[in-house]
């Protein structure tokens, strides 16, 4: 998972890298395609496609642009890997 936070531009290119160097090199290293093999890889190279939309226009926005009410710029949104629990308050989003 990659680009869980909208201003962290570099990861989705590392992803994106990856993924391109595991399909370029199966059948060529053979580490590589013993892994492939026999593991399931999936690459999410954005994980925060509204955040980074938000950051691709200037701003230095870091979670998502959920809004569950209550909140005002820029307080609104969750940070995708630390509030990720289920029902958390209206007041709690606010804070973070």
């Amino acid at each position: 998972m990659a680009a869980i936070h909208g201003r962290e531009w570099t990861t989705s290119e590392t992803a994106l890298r990856l993924a391109e160097t595991l399909l370029q090199q199966y059948g060529v290293n053979p580490e590589i395609t013993l892994l492939l093999d026999y593991q399931e890889i999936q690459v999410l190279p954005l994980t925060n496609p509204d955040g980074r939309k938000w950051a691709e226009q200037g701003y230095l926005w870091r979670k998502n642009t959920d809004f569950p009410g209550g909140c005002t710029f820029p307080r609104y949104g969750v940070d995708l890997n630390r509030n990720h629990s289920f029902h958390l308050t209206d007041f709690f989003w606010c804070l973070i």
